[in-house]
């Protein structure tokens, strides 16, 4: 994903995250950072661990990642520099501190270009992240959450930046739904998650209920996404999908020996290698994924994402008392486990609408941390920016001692529980 954006987030809390744990806890500028490289990895490490052990793990994630899509490895080394790694990575261990220094309560992990909001982790050694590549990967969940999935799926981000020409022809939602979708799909293709039960049958759901590819809503960009990459990929291997992605045409600009990378007609291309019109694919994977059984507890599972009921958990657990949050991830678990209710879900509204919680002391500096993400998608919904512009009025009155922190909270409550869920049902690309 684009670091500097809202959309295509990997590991969404709102989506796939419902599986990921998180550590809520914060020591500030506690963060100790171990340093392991090898030819094509600088990973950080969040703690006192020996770094060689997931440096491993994520150099044979990057070798099967190379080999399923049969990348050439000759190329992704052109594209780099002899002398440049393909990425960093910086796994955290503590999720809340990785969300408040980069301003995201909305991931579990991101690839970005280090031009882009060049943030370093608190404390890691030098040279940082962003000095050693010119692309960064952060991950949360280490050691004992999905923090090697996520670092796949962003991965498979930077092997995209480093061997696709961007401009593939095809629609702006169609463009968003394939990269991440080819991301999404490298996890489970990698052996992590159930495919069928965690992606496909909320497609089924979604598209039996009448959803179409023109206004698919963000919640569930990642989703259908893999579906559509996963039909290309039965169809025609994986080799040959990111073969059209990745090619081009190399147009000699005068004597000056510099090459501009025309992009392809993807559609073009796509009925070449494939034997029909991308049109009628599209029809046909529609027709094909709507009559995929959809298993008990998918439409639960659905409006906990649809409701955004784990991201606004998030924004609003400096608000929660220790007995909201543990109520709320027992609900989370049992959405997972297929065992959640609707009851369970309208007891989660309204813990989450009590916020802020009577006797619950207000933690001005976690709110403020939240506001960015809050606001970048409260804004999305007509008729919230006057209420966006209250609560960051308020957080700055607060944080300078001059307005009543329980008024910031409250307000801030309120537009969480009006704006969020709003924002995400909204059609991927907003």
């Amino acid at each position: 994903m684009d670091g500097g954006t809202l959309r295509g987030l990997v590991c969404m809390i709102i989506g796939a995250a419902i599986v990921a744990s998180a550590s809520p806890s914060l020591a500030a500028g506690a963060a100790e950072w171990t340093v392991q490289t090898s030819s094509d990895i600088v990973l950080f490490v969040q703690g006192d661990v020996d770094a060689s052990v997931p440096l491993a793990l994520i150099e044979q994630s990057l070798s099967e990642i190379v080999a399923y899509w049969g990348i050439d490895a000759n190329v992704v080394r052109n594209a780099r520099g002899s002398a440049s790694p393909l990425c960093s990575v910086s796994l955290y261990s503590d999720w809340e501190l990785m969300a408040r220094e980069f301003g995201r309560f909305d991931i579990s992990g991101m690839a970005r270009a280090c031009g882009v909001n060049p943030k370093a982790p608190t404390g890691a050694p030098a040279p940082g992240p962003c000095a050693v590549s010119p692309f960064a990967v952060i991950a949360s969940g280490y050691p004992t959450g999905d923090w090697l999935a996520i670092v796949a799926h962003e991965v498979a981000h930077v092997l995209q930046w480093r061997t696709w020409h961007f401009g593939l022809n095809l629609t702006w939602m169609e463009d968003d739904l394939f990269r991440e979708g080819m991301a999404e799909w490298t996890r489970y293709a990698l052996g992590s998650g159930d495919f069928g039960a965690d992606s496909q049958s909320l497609v089924s759901f979604w598209l039996r209920a009448g959803g179409t590819l023109d206004a698919v809503p963000f919640y569930l960009e990642y989703d259908v996404g893999a579906s559509l990459v996963e039909r290309c990929v039965r169809l025609g291997g994986p080799q040959k999908l990111w073969a059209i992605c990745s090619e081009t045409t190399a147009i000699p600009i005068g004597d000056t020996g510099v090459n501009w990378y025309k992009p392809i007609d993807f559609a073009r291309s796509f009925s070449e290698a494939y034997g029909i019109d991308w049109d009628s694919y599209l029809a046909d994977w529609a027709t094909e994924a709507r009559l995929t059984d959809v298993p008990r507890g998918t439409e639960i599972r659905d409006r906990y994402m649809r409701d955004a009921f784990n991201l606004r958990g998030e924004l609003l657990r400096p608000l929660l008392s220790g007995e909201s949050c543990a109520a709320l991830e027992e609900i989370k678990q049992a959405v997972v486990d297929r065992t959640a209710t609707s009851a369970d879900l309208d007891y989660a509204e309204t813990l989450l609408r009590g916020a802020p919680e009577v006797d619950v002391e207000i933690d001005v500096e976690a709110l403020s941390a939240r506001e960015e993400t809050l606001k970048g998608y409260a804004l999305q919904v007509d008729g919230s920016r006057d209420d966006v512009v209250n609560v960051l009025r308020l957080g700055m009155l607060a944080r300078r001692g001059e307005a009543d922190a329980q008024e910031y909270a409250a307000a801030f409550a309120e537009a969480v529980n009006s704006y969020v869920s709003a924002a995400v049902s909204l059609p991927s690309g907003f």
